[in-house]
């Protein structure tokens, strides 16, 4: 079954359906918002109450935070029937939250979450880790350019992502790059892979990953 951007196996029961492991009442669905929340949380996304409204002649949305269907999001792109599309800004109550304190824009955004079942808490560190970014985020999505390429951009901030852990999209992909300018830099000067380890490890210890691998939608 799909839901959302999600590929899942359900197993029906008795008293409902199981989904990796968990038991959800009820019937299955593409907007079951409790299942579309645990499996948001699960893959390091977030899953907020709202409709989309679609800008003409480019991949981007407004999204507005009006109680309606779950709408999953991953940084600041948001899951469509149409596919990823890019937040260029996100309302509540006809108010841009730009426009208002941060403070307050993520207490909107928190307003915004489904009720869910939340044994283990998966959802709420998700959400605890996500909402303040995208709170911060806000006055900055106005002027992010629709991507043309969602997957692309995705695939991007999945490796930042597991490499640095969920922190804003802007410090995450500034530490890559210039990981990657060092590396460039590193190949000009024809240095050898042992040296530029040898670099690594002086400067930042072993590397280890923030976490394994996303879980694949």
């Amino acid at each position: 079954m799909r839901t959302g951007p999600y590929a899942v196996v359900v197993t029906r029961t008795g008293t409902g359906f199981t989904v990796e492991g968990r038991h959800f009442p009820g019937e299955p669905g593409p907007d079951h918002g409790p299942l579309l929340a645990w499996l948001a949380a699960r893959r390091a996304d977030v899953c907020l109450l709202g409709t989309l409204t679609i800008r003409p002649g480019a991949r981007a949305a407004v999204l507005h935070l009006d109680r309606g269907g779950p709408i999953v999001m991953r940084g600041s792109m948001a899951f469509h029937e149409a596919g990823w599309l890019a937040v260029c800004a996100i309302e509540a109550e006809g108010t841009d939250l730009a426009t208002l304190p941060e403070p307050e824009r993520l207490r909107l955004l928190r307003a915004a979450t489904p009720p869910a079942d939340d044994p283990g808490n998966t959802i709420a560190e998700a959400e605890q880790e996500t909402l303040p970014a995208l709170a911060k985020a806000c006055p900055a999505l106005a002027t992010t350019p629709a991507a043309t390429d969602a997957a692309e951009l995705r695939d991007l901030q999945d490796t930042c992502r597991d490499l640095y852990g969920r922190l804003e999209p802007e410090r995450a992909l500034a530490w890559a790059l210039e990981e990657l300018g060092e590396l460039a830099q590193a190949m000009r000067r024809a240095e050898s892979t042992t040296r530029i380890e040898d670099r690594q490890l002086r400067e930042h210890g072993a590397i280890r990953p923030y976490r394994r691998k996303a879980m694949p939608c």
